[in-house]
């Protein structure tokens, strides 16, 4: 089972790897921010997902965190909480 484990987690990996890859990509930028997509914001995404697959969950948290804020301070939102 720990080996079913691994292989999961480095097959998350391989895929993480090449998404990030394919935003660094000049055509990723381009086409995502012709529609507003940050594409350091997407590649920050892709690192939560990879802490939170390994189990750093702290890591993961603060990704998303951090995220979630840059994406509602872009769309004009109020920080939350902030009232």
């Amino acid at each position: 089972m720990n080996d079913e484990k691994t292989t999961f987690t480095q097959r998350i990996a391989r895929i993480l790897d090449s998404l990030e890859a394919e935003l660094k990509g000049r055509e990723a930028a381009e086409e995502l921010s012709g529609r507003g997509v940050n594409v350091a914001l997407a590649l920050l995404a892709c690192e939560a997902v990879r802490n939170y697959v390994q189990g750093n969950k702290a890591q993961a948290a603060e990704d998303f965190d951090t995220l979630v804020e840059e994406i509602l301070t872009r769309m004009g939102h109020p920080r939350r909480g902030v009232h």
